[in-house]
């Protein structure tokens, strides 16, 4: 969701895949909010259904599954959230075999933003 994080990401992709053009699924806290257990499980079925449409209809060659720094709409400690997100990572690749899965934190880096892989 955060703008300033999209470039790096879409870049990092791009490069990774080979790709020209990025799909991108976003929505505040994403998946972290709501592994396994949480309360809306409605909302991992749709983020599910919008990355297979991404994987069907758009040819996506893998997933990125991203958290940030400074991430005002789900703000818990960075350790955490980047265990959460290798959570969510593990979780995707139990529902897309096959398809490659990337977890990746993404930090501000020199007045610009840096992707990690996790």
């Amino acid at each position: 969701m955060d703008g300033r994080i999209q470039k790096p990401l879409r870049e990092f992709a791009r490069e990774k895949f080979g790709v020209d053009f990025v799909d991108a699924i976003t929505d505040r806290g994403g998946l972290l909010r709501h592994l396994p257990g949480a309360e809306n499980e409605g909302y991992v079925e749709n983020m599910l259904q919008n990355i297979q449409v991404s994987l069907t209809a758009h040819n996506s060659k893998g997933i990125i599954m991203a958290g940030h720094q400074e991430c005002a709409g789900y703000p818990i400690p960075g350790d955490q959230k980047r265990k959460e997100v290798v959570d969510a990572a593990n979780l995707l690749r139990g529902k897309f075999a096959g398809i490659e899965i990337i977890p990746v934190f993404v930090v501000e880096n020199e007045g610009g933003w840096k992707v990690e892989n996790l």
